[in-house]
């Protein structure tokens, strides 16, 4: 019969520790199958850690552990271009919500930015059209004005400053269509 107790959180971190070293042979043992390296006796080996591991056995695993790593070394050695790191790998939905965090905060700076590039285009053709007159320096200071703190906001964002830049680039837009 199986004991219904719960195992206590000492055991419990037995059992992560020793299932971590087991995974980890079972991943290197992987990888050399995979290369059609031969491990021996060492997956027999293994087969026996994962039964201690089942059965709670850890004196016994902990030999058959070392047993296994033992047998590993050599082999280790003699090819030592095989990447042998485990990749931990990101769920989707953690890469989705980044991906769409990311979209979104992109999409505060081009509703920012929009509206500036399209005032620089407008300034170029007053600047054409008038010369540097004190009228379009006072824009160009404006406009330079407005570049900073664009430059301001993409390393810390406020909402409030952004809408406070929103505001002064529509009314340098306004501004600006007065002299066209």
């Amino acid at each position: 019969l199986h004991s219904t107790k719960r195992l206590n959180d000492e055991e419990l971190e037995r059992y992560n520790y020793y299932n971590n070293k087991v995974e980890e042979i079972k991943y290197k043992l992987d990888i050399f199958k995979k290369y059609n390296i031969n491990l021996g006796n060492l997956e027999n080996e293994f087969k026996k850690t994962n039964d201690k591991l089942l059965n709670g056995e850890f004196t016994q695993l902990e030999i058959h552990l070392d047993n296994i790593n033992s047998g590993l070394k050599p082999i280790i050695e003699k090819y030592p271009n095989i990447n042998l790191t485990k990749q931990n790998l990101v769920r989707e939905e953690i890469i989705q919500k980044s991906i769409n965090e990311a979209n979104v905060a992109r999409a505060k700076y081009v509703d920012l930015e929009t509206p500036y590039n399209e005032t620089l285009k407008l300034y170029q053709q007053v600047k054409k059209k008038l010369g540097e007159t004190k009228g379009v320096l006072t824009i160009k200071s404006e406009l330079i004005k407005i570049e900073q703190q664009i430059k301001n906001l993409r390393i810390n964002w406020d909402d409030k400053k952004a809408q406070l830049v929103k505001q002064r680039t529509v009314f340098v837009i306004d501004v600006i269509k007065k002299y066209l």
